[in-house]
């Protein structure tokens, strides 16, 4: 164990968060890390996995860690569309609750890939289990000081979650403020639509109607729950991290290959001002031998 920003790290769990990172990427570069939230970010190639799992106990933190890291390798960097997530940032920016509805959309686009991992790896189920019900305990325990310090919009947002998590059809929250279970059960049937999103085109149309359902007198969120899963965004031109991964790596081989043709060039200048009888050391590789 060794002292990372001021906590204990577990290097022997930190080197298999690192293998996860590396297998799961297919790419060796590209680096885990603690942060407040899970992200990938192929520009300054990390993976980060959320320090919210730094207070659970030992079963429950590790879960959680693979968790995140399951969804940003499996999950963001194959099945996140780019081009959607940049056209839902432009919109969200402009409206008067862009904090809540980014959250929002991380929310909702990782339970879709949390859906399509569970599918293509059941072996991990397991890990989100721990997950979801790690994040019920804490969604309703914030839940309750929210509504002790009027804080409407970050009360509504642990409600959606208890809805979308909870299951029952029709969740109790006791004591829970009566304007937030209105407009709860307003946007009930759009926040059930996301166990139906095929696409991070299709989440982001959920979560752009729910905002434009709300009131107008909600003050954004305060507190922090999720960080948007895709860092440096803009500068990404690809459908995919993957694509975008990819197209790296074809630049590197035109590089590459524009380096060998160049050299060719040098080499073939500098026979052709050797003598003939060089020239058939160098092709032939037997000196002075008769060619005809």
């Amino acid at each position: 164990m060794y002292r990372f920003h001021d906590s204990k790290v577990d290097t022997n769990l930190f080197r298999q968060l690192q293998d996860l990172t590396t297998v799961l990427s297919s790419n060796p570069e590209l680096l885990f890390e603690y942060s407040f939230g899970s992200y990938i970010d192929l520009l300054d190639g990390k993976v980060t996995a959320s320090r919210t799992w730094d207070t659970t106990s030992p079963n429950v933190k590790v879960a959680g860690l693979k968790s995140d890291v399951f969804l940003r390798t499996i999950g963001s960097f194959r099945y996140s569309d780019i081009q959607a997530m940049k056209e839902f940032l432009h919109t969200v920016n402009e409206s008067s609750l862009p904090k809540f509805a980014s959250q929002l959309f991380a929310l909702f686009e990782d339970i879709r890939l949390e859906e399509k991992i569970k599918q293509e790896r059941p072996g991990t189920k397991h890990v989100f289990t721990v997950r979801k019900n790690y994040y019920k305990h804490k969604f309703e325990n914030e839940r309750a000081a929210h509504v002790t310090r009027g804080l409407a919009l970050d009360e509504l947002f642990c409600l959606i979650y208890l809805t979308l998590q909870s299951n029952s059809p029709d969740p109790n929250f006791p004591r829970a403020s009566q304007s937030q279970l209105e407009q709860l059960n307003k946007v009930k049937p759009l926040i059930y639509s996301v166990y139906e999103a095929r696409s991070t085109q299709a989440v982001s149309g959920i979560v752009e109607q729910i905002v434009s359902r709300l009131h107008e007198g909600y003050v954004d969120t305060i507190h922090d729950y999720f960080v948007f899963p895709i860092h440096h965004i803009d500068k990404y031109t690809k459908n995919t991290l993957f694509d975008e991964l990819t197209r790296t790596d074809e630049l590197a081989n035109e590089d590459s290959e524009e380096l060998d043709e160049e050299k060719n060039e040098y080499m073939d200048e500098q026979f052709s001002t050797l003598s003939i009888g060089k020239m058939r050391i160098v092709i032939d590789s037997r000196p002075f031998c008769n060619l005809n």
